[in-house]
């Protein structure tokens, strides 16, 4: 989904160093709909690396401890039909996008307490996907942000500027049938596997 260009990249990574499944004790949190006009919630969905790709990189890689990602949005905007899946969900822009925890670098350069503001941001939308090829069939939940401030450590780990930043979550979930009525409420889990061959992620890019 992710095409690479000569833009500044770097990713939170909900699954762990190169895309591989993270340790269980980062496999935590939930994305809630409360049915109505309510907005999309994100909860305490556990952080396990900050990468600058999920290629081989030079720069460190960062490991985080209880780093968890959460987020509201703004109301419930409605579906939209899709001919061979569930209709898409769809949330408009407001609330908040954080990333709060610890970071440790494995050159020692950068540590970060746990409890740290490490990202925050200003959702623009949030729509759910369902996605059937590769087998088995995986609900993802996509949150677009704008105006993120990354803490200063993190920017001069990745070699990024000053200034503010855009960029998206994707998270895939276990949950394969929370999302096969719409405009129910739902709640997803199970944020730790990797879905067509991609890591659940919250990447940012300078704008």
């Amino acid at each position: 989904m992710l095409q690479q260009s000569s833009l500044n990249v770097f990713y939170f990574s909900l699954t762990g160093a190169g895309g591989h499944p993270a340790p269980p004790e980062f496999v935590r949190g939930t994305i809630s709909y409360a049915g109505d006009s309510a907005s999309l919630i994100g909860s305490h969905i556990g952080i396990s690396h900050i990468v600058d790709s999920f290629a081989a990189s030079t720069r460190p890689e960062l490991v985080c401890q209880e780093c968890v990602l959460s987020f509201s949005t703004g109301p419930f905007v409605g579906t939209v039909p899709q001919s061979e899946h569930p209709a898409r969900y769809t949330f408009s822009a407001g609330g908040f996008l954080q990333i709060i925890g610890g970071v440790t670098s494995t050159d020692g350069s950068v540590f970060l307490p746990v409890g740290t503001v490490l990202l925050t941001a200003n959702p623009t939308e949030a729509f759910t996907v369902i996605e059937s090829s590769p087998a088995p069939v995986l609900p993802e939940v996509v949150v677009e942000f704008q105006n993120a401030l990354v803490h200063p450590q993190i920017r001069s780990a990745f070699e990024f500027p000053d200034g503010a930043f855009t960029g998206q979550s994707l998270i895939a979930s276990a949950d394969i049938h929370a999302l096969n009525n719409p405009p129910h409420p739902f709640v997803l889990s199970g944020f730790s596997g990797t879905h067509n061959f991609e890591p659940s992620y919250v990447f940012v890019r300078n704008q």
